[in-house]
């Protein structure tokens, strides 16, 4: 007794230190054991700490499938996201993960994304060829890309853009959308799809009506389709791109659910919504659509090139849209092409976001 009393003191310290490590430490191997730093966190009011570590590439290998060049995003911090005590009075309706059907193995899941082309100081993108090869090899990790701040040289360039996707080796093509905005501040959107993986109705193209102006961008609208799929199982979605005015965020944030409203009565009838781009803000201040059953795709990741903000984002209906499969994230191609920070932001000042989905359609009852 007296023995375990005079070692109390270093029971405590030893489980102490164990959980230290638990908490910010990963150990990696069998033969011979790594301890190597878990990927960073924002801090509380949304910031990042730093880009090295707050951010995961979509590169490499995947373990679940062994496909090479499609590493998973990090998805460490999707439970976190569970765990979270939230700062508003919804807090007893906060949403839990869902639980996503599974796809056959041999039916890869569908990379959606977003990426806005705005730049510091209103630079030129895609100016040269290294910054064109970047952007790129960026689209073609993606079966859906949103692309949002087009400049006029930027929407010129997508056939040439497709037609050096197409030299890789996959089939892509592109649906513009028209000039948004207001006289000064004029932008165009886009996607981006692999048309071995998605199909479009062109038809079903277009910007939600805003007779109002209660927002700097019309979001642009789309429809897809999965093609490897059986025709009947095939998942089928809307992807809305926005690009959400900074000086008038949360009054622009507060339209999504009316947003969605009118789009799921605009003909088709699709009831998997996913909104996708630039909303301005961090998951915490998303945090409100909640108890309306929005979840964000991304959580506590920086989506800028200096690791300093969240600002873009997926909203996804948890009680329509099953097919998500929890995995999300950001790609950093400032570190993966070893970029300076100049000739990052010469491309964008954001890092382009996406997640993944079944490419089969969930069977139950929708709860939109």
């Amino acid at each position: 007794m007296n023995l375990i009393k005079s070692r109390w003191p270093f029971l405590v310290l030893a489980v102490a230190a164990i959980g230290y490590v638990a908490q910010f430490y990963r150990v990696e191997g069998l033969d011979k054991l790594r301890i190597k730093r878990k990927p960073g966190t924002l801090h509380a009011d949304g910031e990042s700490s730093s880009i090295v570590g707050a951010t995961s590439s979509w590169f490499g290998e995947d373990p679940a499938t062994g496909v090479s060049g499609s590493s998973l995003f990090d998805i460490s911090t999707i439970a976190s996201r569970e765990r979270d005590e939230p700062t508003n009075s919804h807090s007893a309706k906060l949403l839990t993960k869902t639980v996503p059907s599974n796809p056959p193995p041999n039916l890869r899941p569908l990379r959606v994304g977003s990426f806005s082309l705005m730049t510091a100081n209103n630079a030129v993108t895609l100016r040269d060829e290294k910054t064109f090869q970047v952007f790129v090899q960026i689209c073609s990790r993606f079966d859906v890309l949103a692309l949002q701040e087009l400049s006029p040289r930027d929407a010129a360039a997508l056939p040439a853009i497709v037609a050096s996707i197409h030299d890789g080796g996959s089939s892509f093509d592109y649906l513009l959308g028209p000039a948004v905005g207001r006289e000064g501040n004029i932008a165009q959107m886009a996607f981006l799809f692999n048309t071995n993986r998605l199909e479009s109705d062109q038809d079903h193209l277009y910007c939600v009506d805003d007779p109002d102006n209660l927002l700097l961008r019309k979001p642009l609208v789309g429809w897809f389709r999965a093609k490897e799929s059986p025709s009947h199982q095939a998942f089928t979605f809307t992807l809305v791109s926005v690009a959400v005015n900074p000086n008038s965020r949360f009054e622009e944030v507060r339209l999504i659910p009316e947003l969605a409203k009118s789009i799921l009565i605009d003909g088709r009838r699709e009831d998997d919504i996913i909104f996708v781009g630039d909303f301005q803000s961090s998951e915490r201040q998303l945090l409100d659509l909640r108890s309306l059953g929005w979840q964000t795709a991304i959580s506590d990741l920086a989506t800028t090139v200096r690791g300093d903000r969240m600002l873009d984002n997926m909203l996804i209906h948890s009680g329509v849209t099953r097919e998500f499969n929890g995995r999300a994230g950001v790609i950093d191609f400032i570190r993966e092409f070893n970029l300076t920070l100049q000739e990052a932001e010469a491309l964008s000042s954001h890092l382009p976001i996406g997640a993944e989905f079944s490419p089969l359609e969930f069977v139950g009852q929708a709860t939109h």
